[in-house]
C-alpha cells in the first residue's frame, strides 16, 4: 500500500514524458483508453483495470484498504475524505467496493490531479470528486464533516505530519492511515544519508520527533508526486504513538512492516467515545 515509492526505486525509474505531453495537439488515431493514458506516459504508478499499458503497481487490488477500513465499521452509504489519491485506486475502492456515498479526494500534484480524471473517466467511476490543491490550509478551515477520513501515503510526504493528523481528528471519527515512519534500528541503510538533524516539537505540551528527509534525485523523475517542497520529515514511530493517543483516538488495527524503503505503519484509528477509559 502506499502512494509513492510502493514498488521499484523511483531513483531507478528512467521513463520520462515529453515536457509538452498534454499541450494543445491533435490525436490522429481512433478513440481509445490508451490515447488518455498515453497523455502521461511513463509517469503512471498504478496498473489500471484497462487495455492500456499504466503503471506497475496493483493499487486497485490492493485488499488493505478494504480490510482496514471494514476493521472500523466500513463506509457504506457514508462520506469519505482522501487525502492524496494519486491515481484514484484507492478512490474507486471506497466507492466501489466499500459503497461509500460520496469520496471526497484531494489532491496537490497538477499530472497527478489530471491522472485520477483520466481513470474517472476511463473506468466510469461517479460518486467522487477530485479536487485540485493542498489539503493542509483546507484542513486546518474547514467546517466539512466526513465518517472517515483516508491518508495512505501522504504523511511522511509532509514537513510535519502532526497537525494535518490533529485536524483529521477534528473533522472525522475515523482515520485508516499508511506511512513512512523512522527507527532506527528499522530504517533502510541506503537512505540514511537523506536524513538530517532531528528536530524536536511539540502538540499542545506532547513532545514528539520528526526526521527531515531530502528527495534528491527522486525530483528527476517525472512521474514524481511526493511533497509539494524539497524535503520532507519522517516522525518516529514512538513519537506517532505518542501523539494519537495524545489526541484521543484509539487503534483498532495495525501492522508494522520493514518495507524496502523504510519502515511503515498502516492504522485504523476511531476517536475515542467521552468517559471511555
Amino acid at each position: 500500500m502506499g502512494r509513492r515509492l510502493a514498488a521499484a526505486d523511483v531513483d531507478q525509474r528512467s521513463a520520462t514524458a515529453p515536457v509538452d505531453a498534454v499541450n494543445d495537439r491533435y490525436i490522429e488515431t481512433a478513440p481509445s483508453p490508451a490515447n488518455a493514458v498515453d497523455l502521461f506516459a511513463g509517469q503512471w504508478s498504478t496498473k489500471l483495470p484497462i487495455d492500456a499499458p499504466t503503471g506497475d503497481v496493483d493499487l486497485f487490488g490492493d485488499s488493505r484498504v478494504i480490510d482496514y477500513v471494514q476493521s472500523v465499521g466500513g463506509v457504506d452509504g457514508q462520506r469519505v475524505l482522501e487525502l492524496g489519491p494519486l491515481e484514484g485506486a484507492h478512490t474507486a475502492t471506497l466507492r466501489n467496493d466499500l459503497g461509500a456515498a460520496h469520496v471526497t479526494a484531494i489532491e496537490a500534484n497538477t499530472s497527478a490531479y489530471l491522472r485520477c480524471l483520466i481513470t474517472k473517466e476511463l473506468i466510469g467511476l461517479d460518486g467522487v470528486e477530485f479536487q485540485l490543491g493542498d489539503f493542509r490550509p483546507y484542513l486546518a478551515t474547514t467546517d466539512d464533516r466526513f465518517d472517515l477520513a483516508v491518508a495512505i501515503g501522504v504523511l511522511y510526504h509532509l514537513d510535519d505530519p502532526v497537525p494535518v493528523l490533529a485536524d483529521l481528528t477534528r473533522i472525522a471519527d475515523r482515520i485508516v492511515l499508511w506511512t513512512h515512519v523512522h527507527a532506527d534500528e528499522r530504517n533502510a541503510p541506503q537512505l540514511a544519508d537523506r536524513f538530517d538533524a532531528p528536530i524536536d516539537k511539540d502538540l499542545n505540551g506532547t513532545p514528539y520527533r520528526l526526521h527531515p528527509y531530502r528527495y534528491e534525485s527522486s525530483l528527476d523523475w517525472s512521474g514524481f508526486c511526493g511533497g509539494t517542497r524539497p524535503k520532507a520529515a519522517w516522525i518516529e514511530r514512538d513519537s506517532l504513538l505518542t501523539i494519537i493517543a495524545s489526541l484521543g483516538l484509539v487503534i483498532e488495527r495495525i501492522e508494522e512492516t520493514n518495507h524496502p524503503h523504510g519502515p511503515t505503519v498502516t492504522m485504523a484509528l476511531r476517536k475515542r467515545p467521552p468517559f471511555d477509559p
